[in-house]
């Protein structure tokens, strides 16, 4: 049980310091205390363990391991030298693709444009059938303007992507959420549209307007009319895509937000009050309503909206969980916004019926434990509810690092940190990328217990997480950890 391995930590640690101290050649020790130390967030005791591991059994996974420390303790230079050591060696299999996908995020994150190009030219030689570094590739090419290279790598990745080819790599979050045949398809349509290529686009997108991908091939249609000056055919698009995406969530956010961005609020307002005024239980024009005033701050319009979203679903709908969740989400930006408690109160009551009306769900139950310890309400009970989800999913590191949270909010933080690296323990061993808050918890939690080094080293983790994400998280989350990253440097330094 994943709270019983919290706990043997510092045990293992003491395990292979015994061990170590009768046999210092053992290269599975030394990796063993580097893992250790890395879940510790102990960065450069890691990386002295695991260059002993390596230069006594130079395993490939090593390099991995060690390249992962070098990043978290600010030495991308060394980590790209490991990574790059890595995927040149011709036995590399299993550890070339995990070894690319961090190389490239650092790449990334470094601005090194140069290495990206020769970087992405070698990864392709080397997969040639994968979909997922086409698009990769074509969505860096689009970030530098090089619409003809876009053009080219989208267009493969689309033909491969017809082919239902096997990609490799880690998907990006919007490829996630589309999959990689969809992102292709809408990164080649945005390359043709970029290039002026609109005839191209029509006849493209065209052949999908009664298909699965209607949504993406209306909306790039639509921007290549507004290209062309004809605005009256763009908004018609548009409203074909929304009608497409109806209340498929995969689209219908993505759907919403791009006619926004193409044809501003008024148009959006206007096609949803004509089907609302036609039929006003359309799940899917509701739908469209809340996401608008959500992305226009209008809170309480977002409430009415999601409110009928739920009523049209009823009890015992598979999407009351989700519409939920969109309800607690619109009531904790109103309450950040405002600072009414009423809002915080309502939020919380959404989760607690839920909970009634779905009593098995483990989700809902963790989901309400980090709602109350967010806001400092009923501690006791949210260890409770907390303590229930993860019972049930002992594994799953969001409940762990839920669990963690509450035990901290309870003033409980030494156990907590026990919970906290376990659940960085399962992101890592499920190849799952941390979010920020849980950096932010392990600095909370290390900054409580005194360890005000390790705190500023998670606070700097969380930080780059949060600036290097698409969504930006909210600015109140931004503000929160720069000021704690800017108030442990002054005490670190000192």
């Amino acid at each position: 049980m994943a709270g019983n391995e919290t706990g043997r930590l510092k045990e293992a640690l003491d395990l292979t310091n015994r061990s170590l101290q009768s046999n210092q050649n053992n290269a599975l020790a030394w990796r063993v205390r580097g893992e250790v130390n890395f879940l510790m967030a102990n960065y450069d005791k890691a990386i002295d363990d695991f260059k002993m591991s390596k230069a006594l059994s130079p395993e490939l996974d090593i390099h991995i391991a060690l390249a992962k420390a070098y990043q978290r303790a600010g030495r991308d230079e060394d980590a790209i030298t490991e990574l790059k050591s890595t995927i040149e060696q011709p036995q590399a299999a299993a550890e070339e693709v995990p070894a690319r996908a961090l190389l490239e995020q650092i790449y990334l994150q470094l601005g090194k444009k140069e290495a990206l190009k020769k970087f992405y030219d070698e990864t392709l030689r080397k997969f040639p059938d994968s979909v997922l570094w086409y698009n990769r590739a074509g969505a860096f090419a689009i970030a530098e303007g090089e619409f003809d290279r876009a053009e080219q790598l989208y267009g493969q990745a689309w033909q491969k992507g017809q082919k239902d080819s096997k990609g490799d790599g880690t998907p990006k979050r919007y490829e996630r959420r589309l999959g990689p045949r969809a992102a292709a398809f809408d990164g080649y349509l945005q390359a043709l549209v970029l290039n002026g290529k609109f005839d191209k686009v029509f006849e493209e997108g065209g052949k999908y307007v009664g298909r699965d991908l209607a949504p993406i091939a209306y909306l790039r249609m639509a921007e290549a009319k507004l290209k062309l000056g004809d605005k009256t055919i763009a908004i018609e698009y548009c409203r074909k895509a929304v009608d497409k995406a109806g209340t498929n969530e995969i689209f219908a956010d993505k759907v919403s937000q791009r006619m926004y961005s193409l044809l501003g609020a008024e148009e959006v307002l206007r096609h949803c009050e004509e089907r609302l005024k036609a039929n006003p239980d359309s799940l899917a024009a509701n739908l469209t309503m809340f996401n608008l005033a959500k992305i226009n701050g209008e809170y309480n319009k977002a409430l009415g909206y999601i409110d009928k979203c739920l009523q049209i679903t009823g009890p015992g709908s598979s999407a009351r969980v989700d519409y939920t969740l969109k309800k607690s989400e619109v009531l904790h930006l109103a309450y950040e916004k405002t600072s009414d408690n009423n809002y915080l109160k309502s939020a919380i009551a959404a989760y607690e019926s839920l909970s009634v009306e779905m009593p098995n769900s483990m989700s809902v139950l963790n989901n309400l434990a980090y709602m109350l310890a967010q806001n400092n309400e009923r501690l006791g009970e949210a260890l409770t509810f907390a303590r229930r989800a993860l019972d049930a999913r002992p594994n799953n590191p969001g409940f762990l690092d839920t669990y963690a949270y509450v035990l901290y909010k309870n003033g409980r933080s030494s156990e907590a940190a026990e919970f906290l690296q376990a659940a960085l323990q399962q992101y890592e061993q499920n190849n799952i990328p941390v979010p920020a808050e849980v950096y932010e918890h392990l600095g909370q939690i290390r900054e409580e217990l005194g360890a005000e080094a390790e705190a500023l080293a998670a606070y700097k983790q969380a930080l780059e997480i949060v600036l290097n994400s698409a969504d930006k998280a909210s600015k109140a989350a931004r503000q929160r950890i720069t000021s704690a990253v800017e108030r442990l440097t002054l005490i670190v330094d000192k």
